[in-house]
């Protein structure tokens, strides 16, 4: 009887602590790309699966760093994590959840076309991320060089963005539903949607090789 005990509060342990397991999972910011992470948490998914996940907001430049030192567990987007495993970056994606880009360009309502856009500066939440990637393969499809033809300015969340299109800052700025609704809510037009143009992997899971083993 006694082993039985001991056999059953050893168990009991080992669920109480395997249900305390805590992941770390980044994202850049709250869009129809992303809202399934809060949507999991708020209908108890992760906890149905014995996890404790904390999101947490990053800039694309700490994400990669992030990731290989353990800081986190996870990130979402997945774009520049096929490009840093290609150049040898010990990151791997382990699932895709949106096979397809919501992204848009919005601009001021002055600006008819992309091509338009042609030595005008576009805003974007950070440079180097997932966003910045899906804007060049846009301008790219409309014939305009990325490198050469626009510039991409670095302006923040959402608010912040917006705040930089009326300052005059930037003529037009990009993200993924409902960014487009709320730049038609205050005037903006929508010039281009990423995926009446491609199709390709845009949010799912990145992680670390470490974390894989």
């Amino acid at each position: 009887m006694t082993k039985l005990l001991l056999v059953g509060a050893y168990l009991l342990l080992s669920v109480t602590v395997n249900a305390a397991d805590k992941i770390r999972i980044g994202f850049p910011e709250f869009n129809s790309s992303t809202f399934t992470l809060p949507l999991a948490h708020i209908r108890g998914y992760f906890q149905e699966e014995g996890l404790q996940v904390e999101l947490i907001r990053l800039r694309s430049a700490v994400v990669l760093p992030a990731l290989t030192s353990g800081e986190i567990d996870y990130h979402t987007v997945v774009s520049p994590a096929i490009n840093a495993a290609l150049r040898g970056i010990p990151v791997r994606v382990v699932a895709c959840f949106t096979p397809g880009l919501t992204t848009a360009i919005i601009a001021r309502p002055e600006f008819k076309t992309i091509q338009d856009l042609k030595g005008k500066t576009i805003g974007l939440n950070s440079i180097g991320g997932g966003l910045e990637s899906t804007v060049r393969m846009m301008l790219k499809h409309y014939g305009l060089d990325p490198d050469k033809d626009v510039k991409f300015l670095a302006t923040g969340g959402v608010e912040t963005r917006f705040a930089a299109l009326k300052q005059g800052l930037t003529v037009a700025t990009a993200g993924s539903t409902p960014v487009d609704y709320l730049g038609k809510k205050f005037g903006y037009v929508v010039l281009a949607r990423a995926y009446d143009l491609f199709s390709y992997p845009n949010t799912g899971l990145v992680t670390s090789v470490k974390k894989i083993k």
